[in-house]
């Protein structure tokens, strides 16, 4: 298993309109999510009123480059024009896993 952790910057949207963009990831990504091989989890935090942090959980790096390719229409509609840069992303295979 593989986990991806990705921090997101965005420029200065109001918390309505972040509100709303969550609200649409849970809705509207969350499916595309579930239908993408490999998929077990994603987690998304918002540390600060213009950050989110991912942390993504696959069962390979393969499953998640595959799925690049079915989130990019709606990354490139909901998220990408909200930016303020590119996202830092760090990939790796999970060495230990501690679970209830």
């Amino acid at each position: 298993m593989c986990t991806v952790v990705g921090r997101f910057h965005f420029r200065p949207i109001g918390q309505e309109a972040m509100d709303t963009m969550m609200q649409g990831i849970g809705q509207d990504f969350a499916p595309i999510a579930r239908e993408c091989p490999g998929f077990r989890a994603v987690y998304f935090s918002r540390p600060s009123d213009d950050e989110v942090l991912t942390t993504w959980l696959w069962d390979s790096p393969a499953d998640w480059e595959g799925a690049q390719a079915r989130f990019g229409p709606y990354l490139a509609q909901h998220i990408v024009p909200h930016l303020a840069g590119p996202p830092d992303r760090v990939s790796a295979e999970i060495d230990v896993a501690i679970l209830p």
